[in-house]
Formats: structure tokens, C-alpha cells, sequence
């Protein structure tokens, strides 16, 4: 229903000519905020096979997020305005977590198997699509970048991704005297902690 609404609200927005350059940049982080929760909700129901991919693209939302607030500071925030791949992946990824969400975890059998496969496969399609996008985003800003850092432009997003994928092997390290303290799972740990 969020991820609806979302689209009307933009889709009306557009129709009626009532944008504004803060509902510009306030909507892709409505976007952020509402995929991010609901992925670490549903890491905490669904453990590795989901949290593995919300971990790629919240690292890559706010790789991204910073990227864009960094541009924008240079005055180049267009550079790296979101594109159709960036929506597409938004799109998906709010679709795959609503039907993950449909399904009752109790009884995953019949039809509700089949669209918790398809809920799956999306989150995964959704990943590789995050990881492109942003990918795209960063070779945009590349000359920019190159300016600042001498490591390349792939060394930069790399660790970035790196930097979160490796304090996940910490936490999941530490599991077992982890979730002796909360219930909520060792990503929901993990996210609460970054």
C-alpha cells in the first residue's frame, strides 16, 4: 500500500505540475526509508537468504545517498539524478518485500509458496539491479571522484561495499552471545547497530 501510494503521490504530482525541488529530494528518501525497514523486518522473519541481499542494497542506498549529497555540495547533483534502472530497482524491491510480506510463514505451501518464490527471486533480481545502478552512479560522478581519491572508481565502491559486508562477519561471528541479548535477528542486530 506504501509503495502505491508512493507512486500516485509522484504520478500527481507530475500530472498537475505541483513538483518542488524539495519533494525531489524528499521522495527518494521516503523510498529509502520505507525499503530499508521493511527489508530488516523481513531479515529478522526470513534470517540469511534475505538479510544477504538487504545488506547489498543498504549498503548501496546510502553509498549512493552520500554520493548524491556530495555532488550536490559541488554543485553537480544532476550528474547522478536518479535514472529508470534506480526506479526499476525500487519498483521491484517493493514489490518482492509486499509479497514476501503476504506470506504466512507458518504455512508457506500451495499458492502462497509460489509467491514466496517469486518474492525471492525478485529480492534477488533487485540486488543485482542495485548493485548496476549504483555502479552507474558512481562511473557519473567519476571525474569528480577521480579528483579526490587515486584508487579508482571501482577500489571507491568496492569498499564501500566491503566496509558494511565485513562488519557483518563480525556480527555474525558473534551470533550465539548476540541473540542471548535481543530477538530480533543478527541483521536487525546488525542494521539497529549501523
Amino acid at each position: 500500500m506504501a509503495g502505491y501510494t508512493d507512486y500516485l503521490d509522484g504520478y500527481l504530482a507530475r500530472l498537475w505540475s505541483i513538483t518542488s525541488s524539495f519533494g525531489a529530494f524528499l521522495d527518494p528518501v521516503a523510498d529509502k526509508l520505507m525499503v530499508s525497514t521493511t527489508l530488516i523486518l523481513l531479515s529478522g522473519l526470513y534470517g540469511t537468504l534475505v538479510s544477504v541481499p538487504t545488506a547489498v542494497i543498504i549498503a548501496r542506498e546510502i553509498g549512493v545517498s552520500a554520493l548524491r549529497e556530495w555532488m550536490s555540495g559541488r554543485g553537480m547533483r544532476e550528474t547522478v539524478k536518479v535514472g529508470w534502472q534506480g526506479k526499476v530497482k525500487t519498483a521491484l524491491t517493493m514489490v518482492s518485500s509486499t509479497l514476501l510480506l503476504a506470506v504466512d510463514t507458518d504455512v508457506i505451501s500451495g499458492v502462497m509458496d509460489g509467491v514466496w518464490k517469486i518474492g525471492i527471486f525478485g529480492l534477488y533480481a533487485s540486488m543485482v539491479l542495485t548493485v548496476t545502478s549504483g555502479w552507474g552512479y558512481f562511473q557519473a560522478a567519476k571525474g569528480e571522484l577521480m579528483k579526490e581519491r587515486k584508487i579508482g572508481i571501482f577500489g571507491l565502491y568496492a569498499s564501500m561495499v566491503l566496509t558494511v559486508t565485513s562488519g557483518w562477519g563480525y556480527f555474525q561471528a558473534a551470533k550465539g552471545e548476540l541473540m542471548k541479548e535481543r530477538k530480533i535477528g543478527i541483521f536487525g542486530l546488525y542494521a539497529s547497530m549501523v
